[in-house]
């Protein structure tokens, strides 16, 4: 049987760090993609006119049972932040409203919101997270900020600078209380943690399926739930409901938007398949003891405390805080210009924070060579 790595294209030269960013589609995966765009080209009008309803309503029940969700409360896009921007431009804001959120949020997301609200005459606010995280104090703190104009709370499930793990369900469960629209950005989450969409009992939703779920590019979904659905206005107008492709005026408002590639979509299935079979409990253990070693030994290199105590389960990701007298952004320039290994720098509130997301084709090796990597460049940095 091949290695792991071998059922994907990377590289052999270089050591790849940040399958966070875009993730990686493992070869039979990759295999499917193309037939789908190949059965387009058979005959295209036969697959978009006569197949596609079906088609995407099969692929969106295999979505669906993954998320455990009602089929026609998930529609497929093209990433979260397309998603993000149809649910922020949908949203009703009145003058003096507020969007309370974190300040761990993804840096596109913040700036979408600062010009949604702007636009509107609505306030976006962040609350100050206070690190080590601790998952009460979090949602203390951030109710603390709730006042009687906060009208969506917007939160990632997993933060992609800092790889935290933020207590959603915790929070949802309040705004839900409180009438409030809970939007959630879980671009990491789909094939990284276990994902229960019906059990989390979030308004909106959004996830990726090409960073942990091994779909190709292009691939990712929006999910509302049912009574709040009639909130969302599709920022591309096609033939939509006036057709009534089918039952649901959610699913032919924004599933139907002219000609373009559907492959991506159809191909989530099999990236299903592929995490089922390679993505196993063992497997996930095994990369979670690694992000351990991982985090004991960047603490011990850079001499800064982690922002966690503990790696959660299923996690595949951590970040690592850099003191200020680095450079993070030379740091990741040298390592990869001259040893080719790929992982990001990112700033969240003024801290440089060294990234680290390992899939199943890493291996704990691979990391010893990067220690030894970046003992040696901050002593020549």
């Amino acid at each position: 049987m091949n290695k792991i790595s071998d059922l994907f294209y990377l590289r052999k030269d270089i050591l790849f760090f940040n399958n966070g960013s875009f993730g990686a589609c493992p070869k039979p995966v990759m295999d499917v993609y193309r037939n789908w765009q190949i059965e387009l080209e058979k005959q295209p009008v036969e697959f978009l006119g006569r197949r596609r309803e079906t088609l995407l309503k099969e692929a969106r029940e295999a979505l669906a049972v993954f998320l455990n969700c009602i089929s026609d409360e998930i529609v497929y896009v093209s990433n979260a932040t397309t998603a993000l921007n149809i649910i922020a431009h949908s949203i009703d804001l009145q003058a003096g409203d507020e969007v309370l959120a974190t300040d761990l949020e993804y840096g596109a997301m913040d700036r979408m919101w600062e010009i949604v609200c702007e636009r509107k005459g609505a306030v976006y606010r962040r609350v100050k997270t206070k690190l080590p995280l601790n998952d009460d104090e979090f949602v203390d703190n951030f109710f603390a900020n709730v006042h009687p104009d906060t009208k969506v709370i917007f939160l990632s499930h997993i933060s992609s600078s800092t790889a935290l793990l933020l207590p959603v369900k915790q929070i949802i469960e309040r705004a839900n209380q409180k009438g409030i629209l809970s939007i959630i950005d879980g671009a990491h989450v789909p094939g990284q943690i276990p994902l229960d969409l019906t059990e989390l009992g979030a308004d909106f939703y959004t996830g990726n399926c090409y960073k942990w779920l091994f779909a190709p590019k292009g691939a990712a979904f929006l999910y509302a739930r049912k009574s709040k659905q009639d909130l969302l206005k599709p920022f591309l107008i096609s033939w939509g409901r006036k057709e009534f492709f089918s039952n649901s005026p959610f699913i032919d408002e924004f599933e139907y938007q002219g000609t373009r590639d559907l492959a991506p979509f159809l191909t989530v299935p099999a990236g299903i398949e592929f995490h089922k079979e390679y993505s196993t409990y063992p497997v996930k253990q095994n990369i979670r003891k690694m992000l351990e070693y991982t985090k004991n030994e960047l603490s011990k290199i850079f001499n800064t405390k982690a922002i966690i105590e503990e790696i959660p389960e299923n996690i595949q990701m951590y970040a690592h805080p850099l003191p200020q007298k680095i450079n993070g952004k030379l740091l990741k320039t040298k390592l990869y210009d001259e040893y080719k290994i790929e992982l990001p720098v990112s700033t969240q509130n003024n801290v440089e924070y060294l990234r680290i997301s390992l899939q199943i084709f890493n291996n704990k090796s691979e990391l010893d060579i990067l220690f030894a990597r970046l003992k040696y460049l901050l002593t020549h940095l």
